[in-house]
């Protein structure tokens, strides 16, 4: 069996979990001693990656990246037809990035980035400006279609999530972008403006969304878990595409 994790994971082990409190609890060997199977732990990131590859209708692709956004932000990076997961899994955690926000009394704070313009961050700058206390996708896409002050916090959104994106992309140098997030897909405005922003600032590889993105840490976990049972880590397989999911320009 697979399991997706947010966060850094390395050796089959939990190193950071900010958003859930797992490190430090040894999932491989509870998994395994339950269920009696091989017990792969990944990055959430990472496994879409690996769908990418390990499911693309085209395998002559060997570097690509896929830009998760969702609770925070994420590289996963396939270099070579390999995951890449650099120094105890360390790659790709670009929502650490440090950027520069500039405070209302005119001082300036370097912050990280997915605390400005990963989904959760989104979603809690809009609820604080219109004063909610919940906020469903349907009520996003409403209020960005009907009211200014919404649109314009998703709008610097966007422009905030293709500054940290087009350094990702120069930094790894890939074939092929994809972007992984359920907001993209609720809005797909928003996917378009960051792809427009690429292009502009110079990026000629190209860039698709994935329709379907809950699927792709499932999918891409399962890939590894037939890697795993079969034998076959370092072999490089082909899945049937799923229906489920498309990638768009």
């Amino acid at each position: 069996m697979a399991s997706s994790s947010h966060g850094i994971v390395f050796n089959n082990k939990i190193r950071e979990s900010p958003l859930v409190a797992l490190q430090g609890i040894d999932l491989e060997e509870y998994f395994s001693k339950e269920f009696n199977v091989p017990v792969v732990l990944e990055n959430e990131a990472n496994l879409s990656a690996v769908f990418e590859q390990d499911f693309g209708t085209n395998q002559e692709t060997r570097d690509l990246i896929t830009i998760s956004i969702h609770r925070g932000i994420g590289v996963g990076i396939i270099a070579g037809h390999n995951l890449y997961r650099g120094y105890r899994g360390m790659a790709g955690e670009i929502g650490r990035s440090l950027m520069t926000n500039d405070l209302d009394s005119g001082s300036r704070q370097l912050v990280k980035v997915e605390s400005l313009c990963s989904e959760d961050a989104i979603i809690r700058q809009v609820m604080n400006a219109k004063n909610l206390t919940k906020l469903t996708s349907e009520d996003l896409v409403k209020l960005y279609r009907e009211d200014d002050q919404v649109k314009q916090i998703l709008n610097h959104a966007a422009q905030l999530i293709a500054e940290v994106s087009y350094n990702a992309i120069v930094s790894y140098g890939p074939e092929k972008i994809y972007f992984n997030s359920t907001l993209f897909e609720d809005l797909p405005v928003m996917y378009e403006m960051v792809r427009d922003r690429l292009v502009e600032l110079g990026i000629f590889s190209p860039i698709q969304m994935i329709k379907g993105s809950r699927m792709t840490s499932l999918l891409g976990a399962s890939s590894l878990a037939i890697h795993r049972a079969l034998g076959l880590d370092d072999y490089l397989l082909h899945f049937r595409w799923p229906k489920e999911v498309k990638n768009i320009n």
